[in-house]
């Protein structure tokens, strides 16, 4: 059910998330905190909403079953959203990073897309939600060039889009990106239940000592453990895959590249987050050109 998933994903998620988007979310957290939706009322976007894809002759389809993209011209470009904040499956507020990648991969494997973009526009989200798309866009780009079009692509988002052929910044004005690291946090209303007269007892076995060991020392302000033993690691690993694929384009000596700074286009492309800048019609176009090339590479 997508109403216990995404109130789970809130509660006691690990995100990779830039802090506007967060607060972006506070009141609808809030809500589902509080009990103000329920099942009836938060049904799966994708089962209302269809993910509307974009061709580069202007027309849209809805994503889904295994002929989606049968109508479409030979040789087109499919321009494939990312946007808002990412979680694995699809819930009431957004679409899952694993629907998304099923597009991704179906696209991939048509034989009318030569060529795909990703319209990104999302701060981040859990850190569940990345693989999908990370692993969805290096599937991709083994058959066909994908292309990063991206106004916002900060923490998760820039995670996912690291294997694309190319980074475009859709545009020099408001696009951001960056925000690499990873944060987690939760509700302690221990002081409130108390209030209520309830008190809770948290028992574990005698051969358990360390199970929610992190999360419990948490709540009492210690918050060592689970930095060590739970954060760190991922943030470790999101660092290396950074400096991996973007490779020698970093520069290293700017600080916070890596610890969590966000920085407008020009920055970024100086800094080696992106490739370029341009705009949604500059990246069809590159997509298209990289097609080009590996059919000349592939030629000779």
């Amino acid at each position: 059910m997508p109403y216990p998933y995404l109130l789970d994903a809130i509660v006691r998620g690990k995100w990779a998330i830039h802090d506007g988007t967060a607060i972006a979310y506070l009141e609808t957290a809030a809500k589902l905190i509080r009990g103000e939706y329920s099942p009836e009322n938060a049904s799966r976007r994708s089962e209302t909403n269809p993910i509307e894809i974009l061709l580069d002759n202007g027309k849209t389809m809805a994503a889904g079953g295994s002929n989606s993209f049968d109508t479409a011209p030979d040789r087109s470009t499919i321009i494939i959203p990312l946007q808002g904040a990412m979680l694995k499956y699809g819930t009431m507020c957004t679409y899952g990073t694993e629907e998304i990648a099923a597009v991704i991969r179906q696209a991939a494997d048509s034989p009318r897309i030569d060529s795909i973009v990703i319209d990104c526009h999302s701060g981040g989200g859990s850190v569940d939600a990345v693989a999908p798309i990370f692993d969805a866009i290096a599937y991709a780009k083994s058959k066909v060039p994908v292309v990063g079009c991206v106004d916002l692509m900060c923490s998760a988002a820039l995670y996912g889009l690291l294997p694309c052929d190319e980074i475009m910044a859709a545009n020099d004005i408001s696009c951001e990106v960056g925000s690499i690291g990873v944060m987690m946090s939760f509700m302690d209303y221990a002081d409130y239940y108390e209030s209520l007269g309830i008190k809770e007892h948290l028992i574990r076995s005698t051969l358990s000592a360390d199970k929610n060991l992190a999360f419990e020392l948490a709540r009492k302000g210690d918050y060592t453990q689970i930095q060590t033993e739970e954060l760190d690691p991922i943030a470790l690993k999101f660092q290396n895959d950074v400096k991996a694929y973007r490779g020698a384009k970093l520069d290293l000596s700017v600080e916070g590249l890596l610890n969590g700074r966000t920085f407008f286009a020009p920055d970024a492309l100086k800094n080696g987050l992106i490739d370029s800048i341009g705009s949604m019609d500059a990246a069809i176009a590159r997509a298209k050109q990289l097609v080009d090339i590996r059919t000349i590479n592939n030629y000779y």
